[in-house]
């Protein structure tokens, strides 16, 4: 097997998040034939997997994404950028040439789209592998399942995995720096959590930690093929079913940003069912 590593805009911390899987990068060391962070090669050979990293932002990231779809046998969008839009994505709310007048103070002849997009806005994706970074324990058994043709998928919300009590009480706003009860779920101590609405297999490491979730998972399965929902409507109902406390759409689009900058009108909900029932496209690891 063949495996190549592409990145297009990103922070790399996916790769990082790779390397940190340690004795599994190791079983697969003689595999890898194309990563620039991580081993020596000019130009990506055919493969039979290629992990895409990162948003597309630029033509030039747009050729190489396309180039990539060539000589992939699968294509996996490798992290939040790529799956969703995710951090990169929080520039799509400027202008092309006022990004470039305030980074670089000038005029370049640099080429950038209209927004950071996810790759499967361009191209046929074979897997996801969503996460800001994805954990490396999720990495090495998304490598597991695709050395041996079975990726496990991850259907349950990140609350399954996360273990507080659900208290119902009333609360009057939104907390953003108290220090919260390391044993009440977080919504119920008026904390804006995405974890209900978030797709699990990242064992909750944020929430056990205090950290409320900030969705970089992506939506659970429920969320995408249920009629007239979304991150928004979901989070809404669930807050005002615990705590009490009408919260503004406003308010949890502003404090978790980046997890709404994927246009997710072009993940149909007609077409998310079809390929969940079919599984033509693979499973969300």
């Amino acid at each position: 097997m063949k495996i190549g590593i592409v990145k297009l805009a990103s922070c790399s911390g996916c790769q990082i998040a790779l390397l940190d899987t340690h004795e599994k990068l190791l079983e697969i060391a003689d595999k890898v034939v194309y990563a620039p962070l991580i081993k020596d090669a000019r130009e990506l050979p055919d493969c039979d997997v290629v992990l895409v990293e990162g948003a597309v932002r630029t033509e030039h990231e747009l050729e190489v994404l396309k180039r990539a779809r060539e000589r992939a046998k699968k294509l996996v969008a490798f992290g939040s950028c790529s799956a969703l839009g995710g951090i990169s994505g929080m520039g799509s709310i400027y202008k092309p040439e006022k990004l470039i007048e305030d980074i670089y103070g000038r005029d370049l002849d640099y080429k950038l789209l209209d927004f950071a997009y996810p790759i499967d806005r361009f191209v046929e994706v074979d897997y996801y592998l969503p996460g800001c970074p994805p954990t490396p324990e999720l990495i090495s058994k998304f490598i597991d399942g695709i050395l041996n043709g079975r990726v496990e998928r991850h259907d349950y919300p990140v609350c399954a995995e996360c273990g507080r009590l659900v208290v119902h009480t009333k609360i009057d706003n939104i907390k953003k720096t108290e220090l919260p009860d390391p044993k009440v779920c977080l919504l119920s101590q008026g904390y804006v959590c995405l974890g209900s609405v978030t797709r699990g297999g990242c064992r909750a490491i944020c929430t056990k930690a205090g950290v409320p979730c900030r969705g970089c998972r992506g939506p659970t399965d429920k969320v995408m093929v249920m009629p007239c929902k979304d991150y928004l409507t979901e989070l809404h109902d669930r807050i005002e079913r615990i705590a009490g406390f009408d919260v503004k759409f406003n308010d949890v689009a502003s404090i978790y940003a980046f997890v709404f900058t994927s246009d997710m009108m072009d993940k149909l909900v007609s077409r998310i069912k079809e390929v969940i029932r079919k599984g033509r496209r693979g499973g969300r690891a």
